[in-house]
């Protein structure tokens, strides 16, 4: 059998191993609000997290996936084993915070997990700092904007402020996660009673408006099912058009193969940018731009390679008049190296267009 589908398969049943191990650990977690306050029983309110969790998976598209996935860990240094370290780590750490009734998460443990393995293999160059910015100012800013709105409902009691809540407080949130592609699904939950409330306003609205003008019953249940396909429909084209997006190979990732394929181990490396991190069987330096040093300086530094990115010297060669010496310094380098490989972004391969050169003796 094959190594590689047997690496797979091993992973996804350790990943299901995880999946279990998550559903009893962070279930008391997810419901302890509906049950404390006795809006649910327990029986009622584990139903009711185990549908909308998998109702999620269809209507929010991927971007905690995706997240999660490219945004806080280099995908080029990803592989089978550090997929499955991730895995053991989550798991062993929630085995012991579940023993001791500690209220930790899973998706944090699986994201430590999973960057602690990237770190151990290409160190800390395998981390995206700015992923990781975003998740942990939305991990302190959660809890305050709920202390917020729930001070605010103290002191002004029911009424017009607790409709203006039921309003607002589900858009502003969910903006904020859909803009921020926030990591932890969890946070979705507070959404879920104002969003069943302003649903259910909507629909006995709607029903009441259609029931006034005396529809017929065929047309009638056409329109609602029309409308219900029109507000399913959108996210989940979204969803495939992600997915589709996330399987294209982009420039990175061929400039990625390229390099291991023609470069020898243990060569001297300058890249412009740090949207690819090589394996640390190179010297890999990353630069915001090449023009920092002249080509005989890159030289003498004992640099054997450079790769220069568009999104660096995109503007000093698109606009040479307005970047005289940026253009020059750009030039300079380009012509006295010798060029091994441009690689070009399409209509099929998005990214930046990559340039890798020889830094001749």
């Amino acid at each position: 059998m094959d190594s590689n589908l047997v690496a797979v398969v091993g992973l996804i049943f350790v990943a299901l191993i995880f999946d279990y191990i998550n559903g009893f650990h962070d279930a008391a977690n997810s419901i302890a609000t509906v049950v404390s306050t006795r809006v649910l029983s327990p029986g009622k309110a584990v139903i009711w997290a185990a549908v909308f969790n998998f109702i999620a998976a269809f209507t929010f598209g991927t971007a905690v996936a995706k997240t999660v996935g490219a945004g806080l860990v280099d995908i080029h240094i990803v592989s089978f084993t550090v997929i499955f370290a991730g895995l053991i780590g989550a798991i062993v750490w929630d085995l012991i915070t579940w023993y001791y009734g500690l209220p930790t998460s899973s998706s944090h443990a699986l994201i430590g997990g999973y960057a602690g393995a990237a770190v151990a293999k290409a160190g800390w160059g395998a981390i995206i700092a700015s992923g990781w910015t975003k998740t942990l100012i939305f991990i302190v800013l959660a809890p305050l904007m709920g202390m917020g709105l729930g001070f605010v409902r103290l002191v002004r009691g029911p009424g017009r402020v607790r409709w203006m809540l039921a309003v607002v407080f589900p858009v502003v949130y969910f903006t904020m996660l859909t803009t921020q592609n926030i990591v932890f699904a969890r946070y979705l939950l507070p959404l879920t009673p104002s969003v069943c409330l302003l649903a259910a306003i909507g629909v006995v609205s709607g029903v009441s408006l259609l029931r006034r003008y005396e529809i017929p019953r065929a047309p009638r249940t056409a329109l609602i099912a029309g409308l219900t396909i029109a507000a399913l429909l959108p996210p989940a084209l979204m969803s495939v058009g992600s997915d589709r997006e996330m399987a294209r190979s982009s420039t990175v990732d061929q400039a990625y193969t390229w390099i291991l394929q023609n470069i020898p181990a243990g060569a001297s490396i300058v890249l412009e940018r740090r949207s690819m991190l090589l394996p640390i069987q190179y010297r890999a330096a990353y630069v915001p731009h090449l023009r920092r040093k002249t080509y005989d300086e890159w030289r003498q530094d004992g640099v054997e390679y450079l790769v220069a990115n568009s999104e660096s010297y995109g503007a000093a060669l698109s606009a040479p008049q307005q970047n005289v010496n940026d253009y020059n310094e750009y030039m300079r380098i380009f012509t006295q190296s010798r060029e091994l490989q441009t690689i070009a972004p399409s209509r099929d391969v998005p990214g930046p267009e990559l340039r890798i050169f020889k830094v001749v003796p």
